[in-house]
């Protein structure tokens, strides 16, 4: 798999983890597409066919989105004023499997969230 396509993967198990409660609520019956990317997360297996195949039933709930549609920060940082960091804090939690490209800002959460694959905290870690 090539490093954007990685990128791609990995963004897309961010939104899954990010996301996963109103996933399940959105997909309804379709949520079993849900534990299958995650559950292959967990094992350890190439995620690009489960995530595909949620990407396309997120989409078909009415979520233009889906998996891959949103924004990140690395391709797409927004404006920014001279002067004025682009980034809010100096700390963030980030996926402590290092499998997807999930992170929270330190700063907006009292206790670590949760990993969705591993049920581990992520760590938090201190930026560059």
């Amino acid at each position: 798999m090539s490093s954007s396509a990685d990128d791609l993967v990995s963004d897309g198990l961010a939104h899954v983890c990010g996301e996963t409660d109103r996933l399940r609520e959105d997909l309804g019956g379709a949520a079993t597409l849900l534990d299958e990317v995650l559950g292959a997360a967990r094992a350890g297996r190439d995620l690009r066919e489960p995530l595909d195949a949620l990407h396309r039933a997120i989409r078909a709930t009415g979520d233009v989105l889906g998996v891959y549609g949103g924004s990140h920060p690395r391709r797409d940082p927004g404006a920014a004023v001279a002067g004025l960091s682009p980034v809010p804090t100096e700390s963030a939690h980030v996926c402590p499997s290092g499998l997807c490209s999930r992170y929270v800002w330190a700063d907006r959460v009292g206790e670590a969230p949760v990993c969705e694959v591993n049920g581990r905290p992520l760590l938090r870690q201190r930026l560059p």
